[in-house]
């Protein structure tokens, strides 16, 4: 079976696309490609392995990748995250959009029962309701699970923190 091994690896110094570039070009072989730690100062080294297990797949290959790595001066390395996905799983996640579920005021009212106008109450009274994920001309757009949680936390019949309470 093939496993994508996907392992993250922190680094003292930001690597400029140029360097993810010249590794990738210069190379291991092999299906493996480098890109971007996201959010951090890092690299990402995504591996195709052939193997029966995925316990065995990223244990195969951690250490040739680390070796190759080192080859490419990209010491010290800090291990921060290893991830082992079939390569059907891999492609799916690859190709699923990343926009989340996106909800309009009016969707906003049916998900907590209330009416448009206690949105635009909430919106503007409640200190713990959510901001909106964007404002758009035809007016704001919440994410479906920031109103989800809101409304599996909220209490309708109480009366709302003052933006003053110490608690």
């Amino acid at each position: 079976m093939t496993w994508v091994v996907e392992l993250d690896y922190l680094t003292n110094e930001p690597l400029s696309i140029a360097e993810h570039e010249k590794i990738d070009r210069e190379g291991d072989p092999r299906d493996w490609y480098t890109g971007p730690l996201p959010g951090r100062t890092g690299i990402r080294v995504s591996a195709y392995v052939e193997s029966e297990d995925p316990w065995d797949a990223g244990a195969k290959v951690m250490p040739v990748l680390e070796e190759w790595l080192h080859r490419h001066g990209l010491d010290p390395l800090r291990r921060a995250k290893l991830r082992v996905l079939s390569e059907g799983d891999y492609d799916a996640e690859a190709t699923r959009p990343d926009t989340p579920e996106l909800l309009s005021a009016a969707e906003v009212a049916d998900a907590l029962d209330v009416s448009r106008q206690r949105v635009h109450q909430l919106t503007t009274s409640h200190p713990r309701f959510p901001e909106p994920y964007a404002r758009l001309a035809t007016g704001p757009i919440w994410t479906l699970p920031v109103i989800e949680h809101f409304r599996d936390t909220w209490d309708p019949q109480a009366r709302p923190p003052s933006s003053r309470s110490c608690w």
